[in-house]
């Protein structure tokens, strides 16, 4: 898939910068350090920093990876951001930034 990309350190804010804040869109990684799924769901405001609930049956990353950013009413939203805020310094998962969660992520965005 194209637009699927194994975030590295020196690029993982400008991907988020890129996909988020210039382009609006939504993204959706899996974190390889937890084995869960997230997403943000970026075309509204507030809006919502969420984990997938895992498929059951699904063995790959990159299946359960295949979700629609705007079911996020049946996952567990985590945290919801607000317009005027900067998700990239807000959003934290298990404690950790968002840059160290990005570069230990597969990011998909759309």
């Amino acid at each position: 898939m194209e637009d699927k990309l194994e975030a590295k350190s020196y690029v993982s804010k400008k991907i988020f910068n890129n996909y988020i804040d210039d382009m609006g869109m939504n993204m959706v990684f899996y974190y390889v350090d937890d084995n869960h799924c997230y997403g943000i769901h970026n075309e509204m405001c507030p809006f919502p920093f969420f984990r997938f609930i895992p498929k059951e049956g699904v063995l790959f990353p990159h299946d359960q990876m295949q979700c629609d950013t705007h079911s996020y009413e049946k996952q567990d939203i985590l945290q919801w951001i607000d317009c005027e805020s900067s998700a990239w310094d807000e959003i934290k998962v298990n404690g950790k930034s968002l840059e160290e969660v990005l570069q230990r992520s597969y990011i998909l965005v759309s």
